[in-house]
C-alpha cells in the first residue's frame, strides 16, 4: 500500500511540476490538473477499498498448500482433529446426495504449512465424527472468510481510503467554486474594425482602449483609469463583440462570464468565484473582465433574496471597490434591463461609464452588412446589400448576421454558386415574417382568409402615413393564416398619434371586412385585436393619447377610453371598406387566384 501512494505522490509532483514549466494557457493547465487530480483521488479510493476489504495479500507467515483426501475414513479424521484442537472445520452440503463435505485448516508443525483439508463423509460417520470430538464445528465455508491482513496493513489502507475521501471532497468544491468557465483569451480575434453600426460605442472604446495602453501617462496627468464601464442594449446590438475588441486593441487579457455562471445553489459558491476571477485578472494584468447579464447577479436586494444571491451581489461590490487605480484592470458589465440593477453598481467608482448600444439605422446595418458579407459571394453587392439595409428596418447586427447567412444556404439549397437578390429577399422575408407553410384549407376557410386579408391591403391604401405594402399573401407563416407585409423606406423613430390611429385602423380592416361580407366574426382576428390591445393601452396610460391622462392601467377609466378607441377605429375600417367594396372583393379573387400579390399589384387592382 505504500508503493500505491508512493506512485500516487510522484505521478502528482511530476504533473505540477511541468505545468508549472509548461506554456499552455491557464484554461488548459486547469483542465490538465483536475483531470490528473480526479484520477488520481479515483485511484486512492480503489487502491484503499481493496485493501480495506481484504482483496490484498495476508501478512507474512505460512504459505498455503492445498491438499485433498477423498472419501478419507473416520478413523483417520478424527486423529488429525484431535491433534489439532484449536482448528475449526466447516462443514457443508457436498454435490453427491448423503454426503457431506468437511473442510479445515491445519498447520504443520515440521514444515510451518498451512494445510487445507477436505473430506467426504455420509451422514452416519458425520454423526459419530461429532460426537467423538470436541474441536469447533462451523457451517461456513472457508472460502467465503475474509484473508486477514497485518495490522499496519489495515491502518495503512484505511488511511489511504480516508485521505483518499477528504481529496475528493475539496476536489469537488474546487471544481464547483471554480466551474472552469473563466476563460483567458490572451489575443481575442475580434478586432474594433469588426464592429460596425454603433459608431458612438466605438468611440468610447477607443477611449477604454487609450486608458489600458497608456495608463502610466494618465496618472501622470492626475487621471484615473475607469474602474467600469456598462454596456445597455437591446439583445444582439454587439456588446460581447464589443468587449472583446477592446482586449483585442489594448492587448489585454480577456476574462469572460456570464453572470448565471456565478448563482449555484449552496451560499458562498458564487462569492468565491466572484473573488477567484478578479484574483486570475490581476495575475494577467493589464485585463479585462467582460460580465454578460449582469441582472442576474447585480438585481436589487431585498428581503425576499436568496442568501446566495445577497452574499454573490456583495462580493462583486467589494470586489470593485478593492481596485486601485493603478490596477490595470477594467469591468465590463452588460445587460438589456438597466433598470433591475442594484443602484450601489451604477453609482460612480464602480461602474463609472454607461454606454448605450442602440439598433444600428440605414448607414449602420449596411456597414454590418459589408462586415458579414466578407467571404460571401454576392451579385452586385453594392446595390444588393444597399437596398437590403433599407428594408431591415429594427434588426440588430445579430439579427442580419443571420440574414445572410440564411441567404446563403438558401443558394446551397437551390443548387447556386453565388448570392442574389432573390436569395437575399427570401431570407429577409423569412427571418422577418416567418417561412411559408402549406396547410390544407376548405373553399369556405379560404374565402374568409383571403377577405379579412384584402381588408387590411385596401384600409391601408387609404392611409396616407404608414410604410408602404410591400406583399399581401393568404400563405400561413408562423402562426398566422395570412399577412400584409410593410417595408418602411426610412427610419422612424417617432409616432405620431395620427399614424397610431392609421394603424389601429389597418389591424381592425380584416376584422371589418369578414363582418361586412359574411354578417360573422371569427377568431382569425385574435392576433390583430391583441396587437390593437396593446398599441391602445400604451397610448392611454403611457404616452397621454386619450382625451384625459392616466397614470395607471386597469383603471376603469382608462379601459373605457381604450374600449372607445378601438369603436372608433372600428367603426371607420368599417365605413372605408364600404366604399371600396368592389376594390377588396377584386382583391380577394386575385388572392385566392394567386395567393401572393405585390403591393404594385394591390394599387392596380384598387384603380381598376
Amino acid at each position: 500500500m505504500l508503493r500505491e501512494l508512493l506512485i500516487a505522490a510522484i505521478i502528482f509532483a511530476a504533473v505540477f511540476l511541468l505545468l508549472f514549466k509548461s506554456r499552455l494557457t491557464s484554461r488548459w493547465k486547469f483542465m490538465v490538473q483536475q483531470t490528473v487530480t480526479g484520477g488520481l483521488i479515483i485511484w486512492l479510493l480503489a487502491v484503499g477499498w481493496v485493501a480495506f476489504s481484504g482483496g490484498l495479500e495476508p501478512a507474512a507467515g505460512s504459505r498455503l498448500v492445498y491438499a485433498t483426501i477423498e472419501q478419507t475414513r473416520v478413523t483417520n479424521l478424527l486423529q488429525l482433529m484431535n491433534r489439532h484442537p484449536r482448528t475449526t472445520f466447516y462443514v457443508a452440503p457436498a454435490g453427491q446426495p448423503q454426503t457431506f463435505e468437511v473442510k479445515g485448516e491445519v498447520v504443520d508443525r515440521n514444515t510451518n504449512l498451512t494445510v487445507n483439508v477436505t473430506a467426504y463423509i455420509d451422514p452416519a460417520d458425520m454423526a459419530a465424527m461429532l460426537a467423538l470430538t470436541n474441536v469447533q464445528v462451523g457451517f461456513v465455508h472457508p472460502s467465503m472468510a475474509r484473508t486477514t491482513i497485518s495490522a499496519a496493513g489495515y491502518m495503512v489502507a484505511y488511511g489511504a481510503f480516508l485521505i483518499g475521501l477528504v481529496c475528493l471532497m475539496v476536489f469537488v468544491q474546487s471544481s464547483a467554486a471554480s466551474g472552469c468557465r473563466s476563460r483567458v483569451y490572451r489575443k481575442p480575434e475580434v478586432r474594433l474594425a469588426d464592429v460596425a453600426g454603433i459608431e458612438e460605442a466605438k468611440a468610447e472604446a477607443m477611449e477604454v482602449v487609450q486608458f489600458l495602453k497608456n495608463a502610466k501617462k494618465l496618472h501622470a496627468l492626475g487621471g484615473k483609469l475607469p474602474r467600469g464601464i456598462l454596456f445597455v442594449g437591446d439583445p444582439g446590438t454587439g456588446k460581447t463583440m464589443l468587449a472583446k475588441a477592446i482586449a483585442a486593441e489594448a492587448e489585454a487579457s480577456f476574462f469572460n462570464m456570464s453572470g448565471s455562471d456565478f448563482i449555484e445553489l449552496y451560499a458562498g459558491v458564487g462569492a468565491k468565484r466572484v473573488r477567484k476571477l478578479f484574483k486570475q485578472a490581476l495575475r494577467h494584468r493589464p485585463a479585462l473582465i467582460f460580465i454578460d447579464e449582469l441582472d442576474a447577479i447585480g438585481g436589487k436586494r431585498n428581503d425576499r433574496q436568496q442568501e446566495e444571491s445577497r452574499q454573490t451581489i456583495n462580493a462583486l461590490l467589494v470586489a470593485m471597490d478593492g481596485f486601485k487605480d493603478k490596477s490595470g484592470v477594467v469591468v465590463i458589465g452588460a445587460t438589456n434591463r438597466v433598470e433591475d440593477l442594484d443602484p450601489a453598481l451604477l453609482r460612480p467608482g464602480r461602474f463609472d461609464r454607461k454606454v448605450y448600444l442602440a439598433k444600428p439605422d440605414t448607414s449602420g446595418r449596411l456597414a454590418i452588412l459589408k462586415v458579414h458579407a466578407k467571404g460571401k459571394p454576392i451579385m452586385v453587392p453594392e446595390t444588393s446589400l444597399g437596398a437590403l439595409a433599407i428594408s431591415t428596418f429594427g434588426m440588430t447586427g445579430a439579427d442580419l448576421a443571420n440574414l445572410l447567412n440564411e441567404a446563403a444556404i438558401t443558394a446551397v439549397t437551390r443548387g447556386l454558386s453565388e448570392i442574389s437578390p432573390a436569395e437575399l429577399t427570401y431570407a429577409r422575408d423569412k427571418v422577418m415574417y416567418g417561412r411559408s407553410r402549406t396547410m390544407v384549407e376548405n373553399l369556405e376557410e379560404r374565402r374568409i382568409i383571403a377577405r379579412h386579408e384584402a381588408g387590411h391591403a385596401v384600409v391601408h391604401f387609404t392611409c396616407k402615413r404608414l410604410p408602404p405594402l410591400y406583399q399581401v399573401s393568404i400563405l400561413p407563416r408562423n402562426q398566422s393564416l395570412g399577412s400584409n407585409m410593410l417595408l418602411p423606406k426610412e427610419d422612424a423613430h417617432i409616432q405620431s398619434k395620427e399614424l397610431l390611429m392609421e394603424q389601429l385602423c389597418m389591424l381592425m380592416g380584416g376584422r371589418a371586412a369578414e363582418k361586412l361580407c359574411f354578417d360573422t366574426i371569427t377568431n382569425g382576428a385574435a392576433g390583430d385585436m391583441s396587437v390593437a390591445r396593446e398599441i391602445t393601452s400604451a397610448m392611454v396610460c403611457e404616452w397621454g393619447m386619450g382625451t384625459e391622462m392616466y397614470y395607471e392601467p386597469k383603471q376603469p377609466a382608462a379601459e373605457a377610453e381604450i374600449n372607445r378607441i378601438l369603436k372608433e377605429v372600428l367603426a371607420l375600417a368599417a365605413d372605408l371598406l364600404k366604399q371600396r367594396s368592389a376594390g377588396v372583393e377584386r382583391i380577394e379573387q386575385a388572392l385566392l387566384e394567386r395567393e401572393t400579390l405585390t403591393g404594385e399589384e394591390v394599387r392596380r387592382l384598387l384603380e381598376s
